[in-house]
């Protein structure tokens, strides 16, 4: 039996990105559950050119007409003093902000040997940008506070794609960026997880040719089937920081970043690894650190034998 619907009564988020596909479903269903919630979208193509502010609007004006409650942002938050609006534009209408779903993005496909400089900085500025930019805006509030929830976006490209570059470089820097936050949040009550989602949105329109494979995933994929899980993620009774979910369909499932058992030597060389290759890639043991310290403290345990004197610190040591 399921326990008490997850609601939203009184708390305040703002969603990037919101004025169509994902992120729009993201703002509709959590205002649906009583959220208030800052939409914003500066109206942009998917390449990021052109501006338009009837994107948010749309999105606002739907969720006021299904009786929820909205505010329109068209604030570029790539930039500090977009984000920085965004903001205070939850601070001034509702006094607070609980909840930042980062999910603005571009996407410009470029193989690597044609990816231009422009294409290359509009991306990393949009994604992995505009996350920190709107985080560092709220962090400050929800440390005060003493509570918030972050959502950010990876993608699938982080495991490589061709023609995506710099889309898959500024999601990697978007997981890195959470597993911090994650661990520095905690003090402040402050939880930071991300989604890596797949669904039917403006980009697959475009990047995918109209054929079989496309009409079933545009059937398969909905965005409204992502957007349980943001939710989830978004609310106060959500039971971990830290983490990456894939999802799609309505199939949901962790990511890890594992490591293998690995071998080691007390001098090695360029020809023990040839030889032990297969040993130190075999994927049939693997275990995930849960930060830097955790990695360099299981290092030093395969290394005893060299070093039987260990030190306490290393419990305590900042990562390198």
């Amino acid at each position: 039996m399921e326990r008490q619907d997850m609601r939203f009564e009184g708390r305040v988020a703002l969603v990037t990105g919101a004025g169509r596909g994902l992120g729009q479903q993201y703002a509709k269903l959590l205002a649906e559950r009583g959220a208030r919630v800052v939409v914003n979208d500066v109206g942009c193509q998917v390449n990021g050119a052109g501006r338009s502010p009837h994107s948010a609007g749309d999105t606002v004006e739907a969720i006021v007409k299904a009786g929820g409650s909205a505010i329109a942002s068209a604030d570029d938050i790539s930039r500090r003093e977009g984000a920085r609006a965004a903001v205070t534009a939850a601070l001034r209408e509702w006094g607070r902000l609980d909840v930042i779903v980062n999910n603005a993005g571009i996407f410009i496909p470029q193989s690597f040997s044609d990816l231009t400089d422009d294409a290359w900085s509009r991306t990393l500025d949009t994604h992995i940008g505009g996350t920190f930019q709107v985080v560092r805006a709220g962090w400050e509030h929800m440390r005060d506070a003493g509570n918030g929830r972050i959502v950010n976006t990876c993608s699938a490209t982080v495991y490589g794609l061709p023609g995506t570059a710099a889309y898959g470089a500024a999601k990697g820097a978007v997981l890195g960026l959470t597993k911090t936050l994650a661990i520095e949040g905690a003090e402040h009550g402050i939880k930071v997880n991300a989604v890596m989602p797949f669904a039917a949105t403006r980009i697959t329109d475009q990047t995918v040719p109209e054929g079989e494979f496309r009409s079933m995933f545009d059937r398969m994929f909905p965005a409204e089937k992502v957007a349980c899980v943001v939710a989830w993620l978004a609310h106060e009774d959500v039971p971990c920081t830290g983490e990456i979910f894939e999802t799609g369909g309505g199939y949901v499932r962790r990511v890890l970043l594992t490591v293998t058992t690995g071998q080691a030597w007390d001098r090695p060389t360029p020809e023990n690894l040839r030889s032990a290759y297969t040993t130190i890639a075999d994927p049939s043991h693997t275990w995930a650190p849960k930060d830097s310290n955790d990695a360099l403290r299981s290092i030093t345990q395969h290394l005893q034998d060299q070093a039987a004197d260990i030190p306490d610190w290393i419990d305590t040591a900042p990562a390198p």
